[in-house]
């Protein structure tokens, strides 16, 4: 067919591939459901950030544990068979997380347990589905299979969340956890259609199964490229993913909305990241993705200072009674243009100048860190 030899579309020529890619688009589609359904659940069920912070928690910490030994055990046994007995297993634990709560049973410690073994069984997913794709597409086709697979991933944040939005809102969770359990069927059904070559893997290796961590651990650190990359997941993961686990406070009490508004918030967090990822599989090598990963951190770094600022501006509009104030490192930036060295002396008569009512001290750390962005990002671009 012609779209398939389009740049974007090429690995989409495996038949295998397609059957992978449609049944996890279902698939992902509900996950994301049963996240904003759940989330939501916990938050109207406790009103706490904490508890949503514990079941979270409770879902990822299985697989920081055990991911690195789930990644031996992939490369020992059929990738195929591992990952349609996760499947199966998934599909039975989102069963009976929607007859909790249809049922009126549900509380807070089926959900904690059940994320749990959620988590464990998402240890082994991972990997085995992740590497599954190498075997359905090849090496040639396998860039554009994961920057599609990637979009994949993010077209389901968008689709998901809203559908939840309104299912939650008109029928309930327990809605959302059902068809999310029935979305497992699709990669059920898309596995078991496939045809691949029979791999004779018996489980028995040279190495010992913590050898082979330990190997891998050795070769992590001894690969620039593959260590910095995955310090930098490592960073946004613990600095920038949490806020999806507190997303429902901020829908529910900073913007008054319900769980609606919660799935058209994370929607619209997949919109750009889909864009992005069609971007990527247009892409015919790697070249550059350096640059722009770390242009995006910075761009993480300049929110973070902008949103400081901004609520910095509101504090000094409420301290000073003026709709008008502005933070003294405006003021600062103004006067002198935005050149030469950042003195605190020079600050803070600046400060005195302009009568602003804020801390210059917190203000002045403040000038340093969005200063501080701006020359790192300048350094990255040449």
């Amino acid at each position: 067919m012609l779209m398939f030899d389009s740049p974007i579309w090429r690995s989409l020529r495996h038949r295998n591939y397609r059957l992978y890619l449609s049944g996890q688009l279902v698939s992902l589609c509900g996950t994301w459901m049963q996240q904003i359904a759940q989330s939501w659940l916990v938050f109207r069920l406790t009103g706490s950030a904490t508890i949503l912070g514990v079941v979270s928690f409770a879902s990822q910490i299985p697989i920081f544990g055990l991911a690195p030994l789930a990644g031996v055990i992939t490369d020992r046994f059929s990738r195929y068979r591992l990952t349609l007995l996760t499947q199966r297993i998934s599909l039975i634990l989102a069963l009976l997380l929607a007859g909790f709560t249809l049922f009126g049973q549900i509380r807070v410690w089926h959900i904690i347990l059940l994320g749990l073994a959620q988590g464990v069984v998402l240890a082994f997913d991972m990997p085995a589905r992740q590497s599954l794709v190498n075997e359905l597409v090849g090496g040639g086709d396998l860039p554009n299979a994961i920057a599609l697979n990637s979009s994949m991933v993010n077209a389901a944040r968008i689709v998901g969340p809203a559908i939840a939005g309104v299912v939650v809102a008109t029928v309930g969770e327990g809605v959302c956890f059902l068809i999310n359990a029935l979305s497992y069927l699709a990669v059920i059904w898309g596995l078991l259609l496939m045809k691949l070559p029979i791999t004779q893997k018996n489980g028995q290796g040279t190495v010992s199964l913590f050898g082979s961590i330990r190997e891998g651990a050795t070769y992590i650190s001894g690969t620039l490229p593959i260590r910095d990359l995955l310090l930098l997941l490592g960073l946004m993961g613990l600095m920038g993913m949490p806020y999806i686990t507190l997303m429902p406070v901020f829908a529910g009490e900073v913007i008054q909305g319900g769980a609606h508004a919660l799935g058209l918030l994370m929607g619209a967090v997949g919109i750009g990241a889909l864009a992005g990822a069609l971007a990527l599989a247009r892409r015919g090598n790697i070249r550059g993705l350096g640059k722009i990963a770390v242009h995006g951190h910075f761009v993480g770094c300049w929110i973070l200072v902008d949103g400081i600022n901004r609520r910095g501006q509101y504090d000094i509009a409420i301290a000073g009674g003026r709709s008008n104030a502005r933070p003294c490192h405006e003021h600062f930036l103004n006067d002198v243009g935005g050149h030469g060295p950042v003195r605190k002396p020079a600050f803070r008569r600046t400060c005195r100048s302009h009568r602003c009512t804020c801390d210059s001290d917190h203000e002045w750390m403040l000038l340093h860190v969005r200063w501080a962005v701006v020359r790192i990002q300048a350094a990255a671009l040449t």
